[in-house]
């Protein structure tokens, strides 16, 4: 009887809509390639500005940084549109910068007619992140934050300048620093130009530099991967199950009494070990989402507990 009532509360399909899980999320750590050359891959993101833009025109940041050197290319804008995506990525083009495909999230800028033409006019593959969930395009997310502090920093030595005055010098320090994982500059193993002092016993053929650079990322990346993977489960969930999935903090729609999850959904496909395509019927439209979103959901069975009688005596 105990059993059965520990699955009729589990199965409580508002319990499990609004309660938020203590449990580690599921999926263990999926590491990218790191056989790139300068160009194969880089990250795209808008920064906005919000008040921290002050009185200035400019409102955002584009931000462009290549996966490989973590070179960045960062510029303020009046608008966040895809015109002014598209009149960047030109501009980056006709300088002589190479770029084999751009990783997004799935902002409605990135996802316009006219940026999709400009992609194939030069020849770039558009690679989607999983909606709301900013680790895909981790790097990009991570010089964002990167930026910031350096943009609140610099005002605070120079607080009668516009930080739009003070950015590019910003980035060209960073594109210049090396790097704590590679080691080297990211203008060094981007261009093979200006390289500066990095550790001790290295070597300035630039090959040598880059797959060194390689060699340092992919151990960085199993290092992180293993402390990852101890405290997170493998994602299985099967084919047909349904699951829910978790409503992200950032949602337009998400308010102090929003339910936690949304669902139940159906698992339509398994993309990776860590992607799934869900759906709300089994021919509904499919949504993209990654493990670390989703939970099982339990369905309630028709069990029916029987409450037993005392005796007269």
């Amino acid at each position: 009887m105990i059993s059965d009532i520990k699955a009729y509360v589990d199965s409580c399909r508002s319990c499990q809509l609004v309660k938020q899980t203590h449990l580690p999320s599921i999926g263990q750590m999926i590491l990218p390639s790191v056989d790139l050359e300068p160009g194969d891959l880089v990250g795209l993101d808008t920064i906005v500005m919000g008040p921290a833009a002050g009185s200035t025109r400019h409102k955002y940041i584009q931000v462009f940084i290549d996966h490989f050197s973590r070179y960045v290319w960062a510029f303020p804008t009046t608008t966040n549109t895809s015109a002014s995506v598209v009149t960047l990525l030109d501009k980056l083009i006709q300088s002589g910068i190479r770029i084999k495909a751009i990783l997004t999230d799935c902002h409605k800028n990135f996802q316009s007619t006219v940026l999709k033409q400009a992609f194939k006019r030069h020849n770039i593959k558009h690679i989607f992140s999983t909606p709301y969930h900013p680790q895909t395009n981790g790097i990009v997310e991570r010089i964002n934050g990167t930026l910031m502090v350096k943009v609140r920093a610099a005002l605070q030595d120079h607080p009668h300048r516009k930080w739009t005055t003070l950015l590019p010098k910003i980035v060209t320090d960073y594109n210049n620093t090396p790097h704590d994982i590679t080691g080297y500059a990211p203008a060094y193993l981007f261009f093979g130009t200006d390289p500066t002092p990095t550790f001790s016993g290295e070597t300035n053929n630039l090959q040598e530099a880059r797959e060194l650079a390689r060699t340092r990322t992919r151990t960085e990346q199993e290092r992180r991967k293993q402390r990852h993977d101890a405290k997170h489960p493998v994602a299985n969930f099967e084919i047909g199950s349904k699951v829910l999935k978790e409503v992200p903090f950032n949602h337009p729609s998400k308010t102090k009494v929003t339910a936690k999850y949304t669902g139940p959904y159906y698992v339509i496909k398994k993309i990776t070990d860590v992607t799934y395509i869900i759906s709300e019927s089994l021919s509904g439209t499919p949504i993209q989402a990654h493990s670390s979103q989703l939970k099982q959901f339990v369905d309630r069975q028709q069990t029916q507990i029987t409450v037993g009688e005392c005796d007269d005596d």
